[in-house]
């Protein structure tokens, strides 16, 4: 509003002539939301394009700018002032469809280690999500993802982390998954109704085993917030000025930043963190893993294998076994791969495979085909990677066949029950007891307790 009525004097000024000394103003930024319209870094912060941003700061003088300002000089990165960035563990960019095309070969070469994704446009998938997350993967950068919240309930909160969830669903999500604190909607609650409603949405991110933090101004975090009751960490917004909030995991330093492949100016982060607060760095764990494409070869037709061979035979540990249930529930036989035109069986629409029943309908659920079992989303399309089906996780591999038994994944392993679910908990297999946690990564070369009785699980995972 200050900057409105500032641009309304500067108009009537020049329209009588009248020479200005401006004083500084406050700034705040804006980061990057659903909305496309580029805005300067001086009066409303980060252009639409990746989570948005309110800064604090006064505007400073103008002075020159650093042609290597957001770069790495002689191994330190510099700000527009020339002054070192001190702590950098990895820098990163955030984008969404608003850059357009992307060329993320020319990305991955300009030291951009990570990208976070927005997820969410117009109440719908960003258009440009799955191209920018399959070409950043493609190009070895890490990803996370990012959703401008408009929730004004603990409801709300929870119906967008499952979008998210959704939206990320099959891919290597590496780095935190980020509620987007900044929504003129959300000026109205009171501090505890805000720090509830992100809460709901990060408790709902880390219980699908992903790492989460909070994405705010630091307006937002001083005086919306109640931050001593949040505990994720925060990616910080503040533009061209060092920001001041404690500890940060990430800094949006620049809406203005300029990296190859990138057509205008995109949003710079550095981290400062190798992983979110009390999370492990990993890919593994259910919905954090999975291939970013899958194969173009089909579903398999042929053997239901069990699995990456697991770790060593355990020797004798505790008595609390968990069952192995029968197969899936919901059956519907098939009985054979067919290619190119016909009126039943699999059909693959660029690179994306679907079945057709007898009656030329398209299934969905679970399918038996050839004694392995694949499952079809809502929109008929066969998963792949980590799957959740009613509230239970499934691994399917790359031709879309689900994994029973051992399986390693991004450096954890996994069991995978008879009926396709991870296991979670105590598990004998082959005479050997393991046990797997929440997130069914099982436990290995560590000491742990289960309903207080101290355990050690061995490097091969068998416990004593």
């Amino acid at each position: 509003m200050e900057f409105k009525r500032l641009k309304t004097y500067l108009a009537l000024a020049a329209v009588m002539g009248t020479t200005l000394v401006q004083a500084p103003v406050t700034a705040w930024a804006i980061g990057p939301g659903e909305t496309g319209s580029s805005v300067s870094s001086s009066s409303s912060g980060p252009s639409q394009k990746g989570p948005g941003v309110s800064q604090d700061s006064s505007a400073e003088a103008e002075t020159p700018k650093n042609p290597y300002a957001w770069e790495r000089v002689n191994g330190v990165y510099q700000m527009e002032d020339g002054s070192p960035i001190d702590g950098v563990y990895a820098r990163g960019i955030d984008v969404s469809h608003w850059q357009g095309e992307i060329d993320w070969r020319k990305v991955a070469g300009d030291d951009v280690s990570f990208v976070m994704l927005g997820t969410r446009y117009d109440g719908q998938l960003d258009p440009r999500f799955h191209q920018n997350i399959q070409g950043a993967l493609n190009n070895g950068i890490q990803v996370g993802a990012y959703i401008y919240s408009y929730a004004t309930t603990p409801e709300m909160a929870a119906a967008e982390a499952d979008f998210v969830l959704n939206a990320v669903r099959g891919y290597n999500i590496t780095y935190p998954i980020v509620f987007d604190v900044e929504a003129t909607v959300m000026r109205s609650l009171s501090k505890e109704e805000l720090t509830a409603i992100v809460n709901t949405f990060c408790q709902r991110i880390e219980q699908a085993g992903y790492q989460t933090a909070i994405y705010a101004n630091e307006y937002w975090l001083y005086n919306l917030l109640d931050m001593s009751s949040i505990p994720y960490d925060v990616w910080v917004a503040r533009y061209g000025v060092k920001y001041t909030y404690s500890n940060p995991y990430m800094w949006q330093a620049t809406n203005t930043g300029s990296i190859e492949g990138i057509n205008g100016n995109v949003d710079i982060d550095f981290q400062f963190k190798s992983s979110p607060h009390g999370q492990k760095a990993s890919s593994g764990g259910p919905g954090v893993s999975g291939p970013a494409s899958g194969s173009s070869s089909g579903p398999s037709t042929s053997g239901s294998g069990s699995g990456t061979s697991g770790p060593s035979a355990p020797e004798a540990a505790p008595a609390l076994i968990r069952p192995v249930p029968a197969p899936p529930a919901r059956t519907l036989r098939c009985s054979r791969l067919l290619r190119g035109r016909q009126s039943w069986g699999w059909v693959d629409r660029d690179g994306t495979w679907y079945y057709y029943g007898a009656n030329n309908q398209m299934v969905t659920g679970w399918i038996q085909d050839n004694g392995d079992w694949y499952y079809l989303d809502f929109d008929g399309s066969m998963e792949k990677g980590w799957t959740m089906v009613s509230d239970k996780w499934y691994y399917m591999r790359d031709d879309g066949s689900m994994v029973i038994g051992w399986r390693q994944i991004g450096g954890f392993w996994y069991y995978f029950q008879g009926d396709g679910q991870m296991a979670t908990g105590w598990l004998q297999v082959d005479g050997g007891v393991y046990y797997l946690d929440e997130n069914g990564r099982m436990k290995a070369n560590e000491t742990f307790t289960v309903d207080g009785v101290q355990y050690t699980a061995r490097e091969d995972g068998r416990c004593n």
